[in-house]
């Protein structure tokens, strides 16, 4: 699989919480783009997010698997949230990306 995501405003996203009563309730299921984190730990690789702003969301404004320690980041570059609603809104919610087994140990954003 590959997916881009780029140059995209993602605002005014309402909580979704009818998705935890069908057991979608993994990473997150308030934020504004999120990427594979519903399915996970489900692998999904080829994701390229950039130069994307998230705003005017509920808790998260990304999610995303990270990038491997002390590696270029590819995988998620340019990317502005602001505004995010909420205990502790979060600009962007990473997690260790399953394809890779080097995440096991080590794993970035940046």
């Amino acid at each position: 699989m590959s997916l881009t995501f780029n140059n995209n405003f993602v605002g005014s996203v309402t909580p979704r919480n009818d998705l935890e009563s069908i057991g979608m309730a993994t990473l997150d299921v308030m934020g504004g783009a999120l990427f594979c984190s519903l399915t996970y730990p489900s692998t999904c690789p080829g994701l390229r997010i950039t130069n994307n702003i998230a705003a005017g969301t509920t808790m998260i404004g990304f999610t995303g698997p990270a990038h491997s320690c002390n590696k270029p980041n590819t995988n998620f570059v340019n990317n502005v949230a602001h505004s995010i609603a909420g205990v502790s809104g979060n600009g962007f919610l990473v997690y260790p990306d399953p394809s890779k087994s080097d995440h096991e140990k080590c794993y970035e954003v940046s």
